[in-house]
């Protein structure tokens, strides 16, 4: 980090003692992928465990079920589901507020989780709400 981070690396100094990067490939973007987080306030990060045996029918509920409810849920600005290895996954989504995520929860999750029937396909889901600070925004070069 020497150079132009200097001052950041300098600020840092013993926050991180070590760092494992994971690398997932998209498989399906719901609405626009989160490429480029712009006025959003909240991301929300799901790392699913599914059943080998069972992959299949994930990826295909995710398309049929899940998908289409994230993009009738007011606040919702996009997403994408990503794997790694045959049976790890991430469903990434981002929403224009936190307001919104939590009303999708209370309003439309239920439901679409009853559709979906997760139980037989994840072995563990761990999800993560993610708050988004304006000063995180990165600019356009052109």
């Amino acid at each position: 980090m020497s150079g132009p981070h200097d001052l950041f690396a300098t600020r840092q100094v013993g926050t991180f003692a070590t760092i494992d990067v994971q690398l997932y490939e998209t498989l399906q973007s719901i609405g626009h992928p989160p490429e480029r987080v712009v006025g959003q306030e909240m991301l929300h990060v799901a790392r699913c465990d599914v059943d080998p045996q069972r992959v299949r029918h994930f990826t295909d509920v995710q398309a049929s079920v899940w998908n289409p409810g994230l993009l009738r849920a007011p606040g919702f600005q996009g997403g994408l589901l990503a794997q790694r290895e045959l049976n790890e996954f991430l469903v990434v989504t981002q929403w224009e507020t936190a307001e919104a995520h939590d009303e999708y929860r209370r309003g439309h999750f239920p439901g679409l989780r009853e559709r979906a029937e997760p139980a037989p396909d994840a072995q563990w889901i761990v999800g993560h709400q993610i708050g988004i600070q304006p000063a995180w925004y990165v600019p356009e070069t052109t």
